[in-house]
């Protein structure tokens, strides 16, 4: 799991490290980073439905 300085919490965060960051795509799962201003990075992940149902996906 990662650190909570890390994790994206909020809508507007995520938002703005898909269109600002580097994407990265697996089968099923995608990685966004983003710099964060000088702080440490921020990670999104989406996870495909083909991996499980939202508890497995949000345990992953």
């Amino acid at each position: 799991m990662l650190a909570a300085a890390h994790r994206l919490r909020s809508g507007a965060d995520f938002t703005h490290t898909v269109r600002s960051g580097v994407r990265q795509g697996r089968r099923n799962v995608v990685l966004y980073a983003a710099p964060n201003g000088g702080r440490t990075s921020r990670f999104g992940f989406i996870v495909s439905k083909a991996v499980g149902n939202a508890v497995a996906r949000n345990l992953s």
